[in-house]
């Protein structure tokens, strides 16, 4: 569950209806007269964790945005 009030939906970037809720969620955001700001998890067991672990070459210590080719689940949020 998150927390946010600017958020709106969780995504599986593998399913067949992925780019389909993107769109619509992006149209919602033009309607509404904000942007998106879309966030990837990896979820448990990804085989890309070691790349955002410390020593991977995708770790940040400042921030870890997790790409969303590597993601289990991609966040979306109203941002603005």
């Amino acid at each position: 569950m998150r927390y946010s009030q600017n958020f709106l939906m969780t995504l599986d970037p593998a399913a067949d209806d992925y780019a389909l809720r993107l769109e619509q969620a992006r149209s919602f955001a033009r309607v509404s007269g904000k942007g998106l700001r879309i966030r990837g998890r990896l979820g448990q067991n990804n085989p890309n964790r070691n790349l955002y672990a410390v020593g991977g070459s995708l770790y940040r210590p400042y921030c870890l945005d997790i790409q969303i080719q590597h993601a289990a689940r991609v966040d979306v949020y109203l941002k603005g």
